[in-house]
């Protein structure tokens, strides 16, 4: 009983100890993924990145604090229907009230325009799409003693090439430069502080990083609307994935209980991602202007926590070693 009790505390403590971390490594990625110099932040530069950053990895913040909890659970496990009840109100509460709240403090765009002094420093490589230059003098927007290269993966020789100027201007809404010369080369640098554009994933790493886009953005779309639907969502999530906990426990082999439980997780996101951007694509021309449409994906978490839900109190045993309390 006890050990139940202890959960939410628990997830609690890991949600505020990962989130800081979550943190702290989407801003650099923000940071660098846009090329911006961070001597040269501002304040509300700064106070954007992590406000955005708070919304952003929030979910991921919540699931992995739940994953880390199921260890917990394994060690001392406490009494099977109070743990997964405490678990899943402490992590729909976590997940509802700080997206409200972060998503409250954050601007909504970021209105600095970028300088090239602040996405360019001097004597130093910078790269930008598929090309890659040195800049040796800055002096308000233009950019002395350039050297260039196409890293364009296309380009069988790599050719180096030297431009004495290039300027730079904001062009709808971008940051625009032009090289001076016989390169007659211009790059333009967009003021989406969302895109990466210096990282190139593998495969899967990709598509599992755009299906947790996916779901993340669909709940900051739910945010802002602030009614059931959103509380619903955060429900559903919380819902099915603490009772993937039953995948922890599954065999008695620890190590093959997390690899397939992390593999449960990735399966997840890739359905939501299908279900979400294709089956449910197909599902509004069938019947558009439905109010039960954007319930779907949430009906569809719920299902199938219940599914695991059921599964895990009629055929897995709490705990191998001890009898469930």
């Amino acid at each position: 009983m006890k050990n139940s009790i202890l959960l939410p505390a628990l997830l609690l403590f890991y949600s505020i100890i990962l989130l800081i971390l979550f943190t702290v490594i989407f801003v650099f990625f923000l940071v660098i993924s846009n090329h911006v110099i961070i001597q040269h932040l501002s304040m509300h530069t700064i106070f954007y990145y992590i406000t955005s950053s708070l919304v952003e990895v929030l979910p991921a913040t919540i699931l992995c604090a739940i994953i880390i909890t199921f260890f917990h659970i394994l060690k001392k496990p406490g009494n099977r229907i109070l743990s997964y009840l405490f678990m899943v109100i402490t992590a729909t509460i976590l997940l509802a009230g700080g997206t409200m709240i972060f998503s409250l403090i954050t601007p909504e765009k970021l209105d600095e325009p970028h300088t090239l002094s602040d996405l360019i420093q001097e004597k130093s490589f910078t790269s930008i799409d598929e090309t890659i230059f040195f800049t040796g003098e800055i002096e308000g927007n233009t950019l002395y003693n350039n050297l260039l290269a196409d890293i364009s993966p296309r380009k069988k020789t790599q050719v180096l090439s030297y431009a004495p100027e290039a300027y730079g201007r904001q062009q709808d809404g971008n940051l625009e430069i032009a090289f001076a010369g016989n390169i007659r080369r211009r790059i333009i640098i967009e003021n989406d502080m969302q895109k990466a554009r210096s990282f190139d994933f593998d495969f899967f790493t990709g598509e599992l990083l755009s299906s947790y886009s996916i779901l993340s953005g669909e709940l900051r779309k739910l945010t802002l609307k602030g009614n059931v639907e959103f509380y619903l969502f955060c429900f559903a999530f919380s819902f099915l994935f603490i009772t993937t906990n039953m995948f922890m426990r599954i065999s008695k082999w620890p190590l093959f209980n997390f690899i397939f439980l992390l593999f449960i997780i990735t399966g997840i996101f890739f359905l939501y991602k299908l279900f979400n951007s294709i089956i449910l694509a197909e599902f509004t021309k069938l019947i558009p202007d439905s109010g039960i449409l954007p319930l779907i994906p949430v009906i569809g978490m719920f299902i199938l926590g219940i599914f695991f839900f059921l599964f895990d109190i009629i055929f897995i045993p709490f705990h191998f070693k001890d009898e469930e309390l």
